[in-house]
């Protein structure tokens, strides 16, 4: 095996570039006095799927439902990738990443910044998303105060080139975020950026070593039980099997290989 040096490029599998995703920045303004837990990631994920439970009720199933159902390729389930034969459960094809904040109580007009990202066929129901956190915030979150739970508002929502810092405009564009949403004028466009492998590699640079920070909770499994001893190996094949299972039910790639045979 070679490896690459710090002024080669990486390679990749061209078949990769099936795998697309859009990553938004949700900017949420407090309106009523909000106490939330110090990790906010239950919180802000029981909200919204409790608004997408709402809106798989109100809306025919053939257009939406949270099972994911509508998002996969058809025939996925019926005839699985061989090489998807032990996965156990489809991964949804979105992430929402809450505030990183250690910041509990929030004041009237404080900001507080959340992440999505969509995978995918994921991609094309951004608008029920916009929706379900939108009502998601107008509901309320957290504890309790003065009888009510603190609410906020869904003011903006960005979408991002994936990376900090930007790229430069030799990419294309500026690397700026791309304003898609306007809670005040509830107007939605269809300007999202949809990143690809192809679209990233420029960006990646080869390095010896790598620090990883977890800051949010983690769970990996080795042989059906869950593990705290991580290892490269381990965390290496858990995102193989990750990407493989998104790309092959949301982004319509075909496996003609096992996830694990890359290692």
């Amino acid at each position: 095996m070679t490896l690459p040096t710090k002024d080669s490029a990486i390679q990749y599998d061209p078949m990769w570039n099936h795998l697309r995703f859009a990553v938004y920045q949700l900017n949420y303004r407090v309106t009523t006095p909000m106490l939330l837990p110090t990790y906010k990631g239950s919180v802000f994920r029981g909200a919204l799927g409790q608004q997408l439970t709402r809106i798989s009720e109100e809306v025919s199933a053939k257009v939406f439902q949270t099972s994911q159902a509508s998002w996969r390729r058809e025939g996925a389930l019926e005839q699985p990738s061989p090489f998807l034969a032990n996965l156990k459960e489809v991964p949804p094809p979105y992430v929402l990443e809450p505030p990183l904040t250690s910041q509990r109580f929030f004041e009237p007009g404080e900001m507080l910044h959340a992440h999505l990202v969509l995978v995918g066929a994921a991609i094309d129901y951004l608008p029920f998303f916009v929706f379900a956190l939108s009502e998601a915030g107008r509901g309320g979150m957290g504890s309790w105060i003065d009888n009510r739970r603190g609410t906020c508002f869904l003011e903006t929502i960005d979408s991002l080139h994936g990376w900090d810092p930007p790229p430069p405009p030799s990419t294309g564009g500026d690397g700026s975020p791309v304003v898609i949403y306007s809670g005040q004028e509830k107007v939605l466009s269809d300007e999202s950026v949809i990143l690809t492998l192809e679209a990233i590699q420029p960006r990646v640079e080869v390095a010896n070593g790598c620090l990883l920070e977890f800051v949010t909770p983690t769970r990996l499994k080795v042989k059906g039980h869950l593990t705290i001893d991580l290892s490269f190996d381990v965390l290496l094949r858990a995102l193989m099997r990750r990407m493989s299972a998104l790309a092959y039910y949301y982004c319509g790639m075909d496996l003609f290989f096992s996830p694990q045979s890359l290692l």
